[in-house]
């Protein structure tokens, strides 16, 4: 017996040290992805309000610190690049293991890049590839929502036992366990003071052109609807409530189309559905200085887009205001970081601005 107990205890000993070690050999340079995913594991249970669900179209647009000061509650991007449509579940059962938000913002920018033809096939930013797959697989812990997950959005075809064990794919990344930086994710969480939300010191002008005025509806392709009714079920069996967004970027005319679609099947479902790109001059979004390229705004488009739908989000929704609230001074420390980050990035923005005029 006393043999049994040291194997059990080896075999758990040895199989903790294998996820932390997997935790930290997951790559994390430059990556947004995961210092969002980890950043969100990092946040106090139940704390909080609003967590915005999708891909960069969330992290590059709303500044939840920003939130915070002028509006008083709590939120965050849990948010991974190129986000693949059929993950949204899973992303919102993820964030229900730690989180009871009282209204979930659900990106509906993967549908649109996910739609047949936008992108060629197995494209490093389709639905299907390797790379946006990863970004979220290789950010969850591990669990039975993550197994899931793998199961039913990895393509068949796939060898999925790399994707499982992730460590598979790292194991030849042994100098991260000598990385401070790496070190940090060893329990695939750590704290994000930006909430999700990730800077970017760049601009370009881009040609903006405006369909509010199409209302027709194009339906998508029958894979897509599948995972958006899919997704619907879930939050009504759940009792979720979500709002459905579209950011504001340079959206073509067969994407609102598809939009206009999508929102008439959230109308038989009765959930709020908002198309900023409909408001694009009430937003006030400057297409000369706004945006880093035709799909995301930098720091100032997101200034104004986040007071947009801030405002729209006090305006149709209740929360409680928690500033000063000593439980949540985190939250101010938090926003004196982002506010110095950010002071940083315009100014760099505005200096690229002010070289390209001289030029």
């Amino acid at each position: 017996m006393k043999n049994l107990w040291k194997a059990v205890l080896f075999s758990a000993g040895f199989l903790v040290a294998l996820v932390v070690v997997s935790y930290i050999l997951r790559p994390y340079s430059g990556s947004a992805s995961r210092k969002n995913l980890c950043g969100f594991y990092a946040e106090e249970d139940q704390s909080l309000d609003v967590v915005f669900v999708g891909a960069s179209s969330c992290f590059a647009y709303w500044e939840a610190p920003e939130a915070w000061k002028k509006y008083g509650f709590t939120s965050y991007d849990f948010a991974t690049g190129t986000m693949p449509p059929q993950m949204l579940k899973y992303c919102l059962k993820e964030i229900r293991k730690t989180q009871s938000p009282k209204l979930y913002v659900i990106d509906l920018r993967p549908f649109a890049a996910a739609e047949e033809g936008y992108y060629l096939d197995k494209s490093v930013m389709s639905m299907d590839h390797d790379v946006p797959l990863r970004n979220v697989c290789d950010n969850f812990k591990y669990s039975l929502n993550r197994f899931q997950m793998i199961q039913e959005c990895v393509p068949d075809e796939y060898d999925k036992i790399p994707y499982y064990i992730d460590i598979i794919k790292y194991h030849t990344e042994w100098y991260r366990l000598l990385d401070l930086q790496s070190l940090k994710f060893g329990l695939n969480s750590s704290h994000d003071s930006l909430k999700g939300f990730r800077l970017n010191v760049d601009v370009a002008p881009v040609r903006y052109k405006d369909f509010s005025k199409v209302k027709k509806g194009v339906q998508m392709s029958e894979r897509l609807d599948k995972i958006l009714y899919d997704l619907l079920d879930y939050c009504k069996d759940e009792g979720l409530q979500p709002l459905f967004l579209v950011n504001a970027y340079c959206q073509t005319r067969a994407e609102k189309k598809m939009y206009n679609y999508i929102s008439q099947v959230l109308e038989k479902y009765g959930y709020d559905f908002l198309n900023t790109n409909d408001y694009f001059e009430e937003i006030g979004l400057d297409p000369e200085t706004d945006f880093y390229d035709r799909s995301h705004v930098n720091v100032f488009g997101a200034d104004k887009y986040t007071e947009f739908v801030g405002n729209y989000l006090m305006e149709h929704y209740s929360f409680e205001d928690k500033r000063g609230q000593e439980k949540y001074a985190q939250w101010d420390r938090d926003y004196e970081v982002w506010k110095q980050e950010a002071d940083e990035v315009k100014a760099g923005i505005l200096e690229l601005l002010e070289t390209k005029r001289e030029s």
